[in-house]
């Protein structure tokens, strides 16, 4: 009898926000595969859209090195933030979320009306000083829902309000906007391609735009959601009526709190869909191809997982090889429907008894392996 050929899966989980990275998750299931099916060959590929850990999965695959400085974070504190160089340093990876992330503040900081992306431009300045004539920036898990206004301030552009003044930074104050000069801008950034790796597909403006779908997750009580799309379309509006700039037509222009919008139009970006840059430039296709079954997790599942997160374009790219996949996930919103999810051949939730929200966070890494080592034995048993 023919000697039957090992199993061959690709682990490609998200990072589980606030709870345990892509490269943690990764290794707690790939330690369940190898022990619930001795002999497997498993490879992993943690992923990202934008968000954590995006810079050093791209540094890793394109071979370049990690860096550190110190910024202001989303309430002006000072931190310290990781950048990549790549291409002989001719290129600087860094992601939002490192400066001006919701991971930076503690819970009952949370405040769109005050947090701010000027660190971020910090951050974007530190680069330009390396020498980068490219930057990729990547989206995902801000803190902020000020337009990217901050990073326009730390690169020199100025907002100033009717007698002046410049507009103090944060989300509450861009109603105030009359001016913007732009003439004191970085003149480095018009040599430098930006490209900017979105999370989201939303568009800044309106029922799914960047202060309705997205500050309540920041913070924003209901009141302060009302404020805040008031506030991002009266910058809008200016930007149309200074410069011609239209914001809210742009396809990713919601993401990071309408910084994506900011950055295609002030700076010249080119907006990509984060989750498929990175899973090319990891050589995931290819992964996918040699596997026999997929791994994947996410946080929670629900309506914007279908929108530009990394578990659904790793699904897709599946699905154009004919391989199954299974996602993990620490929990299922309640609008949660399975025909919704079409690419996934199973979804399992992580918790295996009832437990609280905090316990199921602390234990993810616990919880993954269990779940990779059952789901793997009945794989393994079904083939």
């Amino acid at each position: 009898m023919a000697k039957k050929k090992p199993l061959r899966f690709l682990v490609a989980p998200n990072t589980l926000k606030g709870s345990i990275n892509a490269i943690d998750a990764a290794k707690a299931i790939r330690k369940g595969i190898e022990r619930g099916v001795p002999g497997a060959i498993v490879v992993e590929q943690p992923i990202a859209d934008g968000g954590e850990l995006t810079t050093e999965i791209l540094v890793r695959a394109m071979g370049g090195v990690m860096k550190e400085a110190t910024v202001r974070d989303p309430l002006g504190r000072e931190v310290k933030a990781k950048y990549g160089l790549v291409d002989d340093g001719k290129t600087g990876i860094l992601e939002l979320a490192a400066a001006s992330g919701m991971s930076l503040l503690k819970r009952e900081e949370l405040n769109p009306m005050r947090t701010s992306t000027f660190g971020t431009g910090q951050l974007i300045n530190v680069i330009l000083d390396q020498g980068c004539k490219r930057i990729i920036l990547g989206l995902g898990n801000s803190a902020t829902v000020d337009a990217g206004t901050g990073i326009l301030k730390a690169l020199g552009i100025r907002l100033t309000e009717r007698n002046k003044s410049a507009i103090p930074l944060g989300g509450s104050y861009l109603h105030i906007i009359e001016q913007i000069d732009m003439t004191e801008l970085d003149m480095r950034i018009n040599d430098t391609e930006i490209i900017v790796l979105c999370d989201v597909e939303n568009t800044l403006l309106g029922k799914e735009g960047a202060a309705r779908m997205f500050a309540p997750q920041k913070g924003a009580t209901g009141e302060q959601v009302k404020l805040l799309e008031e506030n991002l379309e009266h910058f809008a509006k200016k930007s149309k009526q200074l410069f011609g700039f239209d914001l809210p037509s742009i396809v990713h222009g919601g993401a990071a709190g309408g910084v994506a919008a900011t950055l295609a139009t002030y700076l010249n970006a080119k907006l990509v869909h984060g989750a498929n840059y990175l899973l090319e430039v990891t050589g995931t296709p290819a992964k996918i191809e040699d596997a026999d079954f997929i791994f994947t997790a996410e946080g929670q599942l629900d309506e914007q997982t279908l929108k530009g997160k990394g578990p659904h374009g790793l699904a897709l790219l599946a699905q154009e090889h004919n391989k199954p996949v299974v996602c993990f996930t620490g929990g299922l919103a309640p609008s949660f429907v399975p025909e919704n999810f079409p690419l996934f051949q199973a979804v399992i939730p992580l918790p295996t008894r009832p437990m609280t929200l905090h316990e199921s966070m602390q234990n993810a890494a616990d919880l993954l392996e269990y779940q990779a080592m059952q789901t793997a034995r009945l794989l393994a048993i079904g083939r």
